[in-house]
């Protein structure tokens, strides 16, 4: 019986430099986490985002370090960065429109009419109520800067028969509200476009 001996393993070569721990790379994966949970703030989601890419990129250069957490801290920093943007501009567009709505001259006319008889109207907005006394047609013009919420509210005589009462709020030259009816009616509007 003969025994043969295994042939021996090759020689072996060079080992590859063991990659190190890469702690540029978990900064970028940590950064990016919290780059993606700040995406929804305006501006401050954007400077954590372009932080945990630039971290990212860093710490995909390194050599002899693992990359995987570097990759992920990029892609996350690289999606937060667009969510953040996204988002600065759409906050950006809505607090330019709220200034706008605030800082606008808005034109309101007030008209009221009754078939017969006499009248009375209550009219105003956020600043004041007045009312007056009426016969046939009555209208009253404001102008007011900014938000305001216009209202109107007819009374008929309550001793008389067989009153049409109309209310009617126009805005920059829109009717925002109108009603008819008989005993009161009421009308309500706001300076919002």
């Amino acid at each position: 019986m003969s025994y043969e001996q295994p042939a021996p393993y090759p020689p072996a070569g060079p080992m590859p430099p063991a990659r190190r721990t890469n702690g540029v790379g978990i900064a970028a994966l940590v950064v990016g986490i919290i780059a993606i949970l700040l995406s929804l703030i305006p501006i401050v989601g954007i400077i954590v985002a372009v932080v945990a890419v630039v971290l990212g990129i860093i710490g995909l250069v390194l050599k002899n370090r693992a990359r995987g957490m570097a990759i992920t801290g990029l892609i996350l920093g690289a999606v937060a960065l667009v969510v953040g943007v996204i988002v600065t501009i759409v906050a950006g567009v809505f607090v330019s429109e709220m200034d706008r709505q605030m800082n606008q001259e808005n034109a309101i006319e007030y008209r009221a009419t009754v078939s017969a008889g006499a009248a009375t109207v209550s009219y105003g907005s956020v600043s004041g109520q007045s009312t007056a006394e009426f016969e046939g047609e009555w209208t009253e013009s404001l102008n007011v800067t900014g938000f305001d919420i216009p209202s109107l509210m007819v009374s008929g005589d309550i001793l008389g028969e067989d009153q049409e009462l109309t209310c009617e709020i126009i805005v920059n030259g829109e009717t925002v509200s109108s009603q008819s009816g008989t005993s009161t009616v009421s009308c309500s509007g706001s300076t919002i476009d």
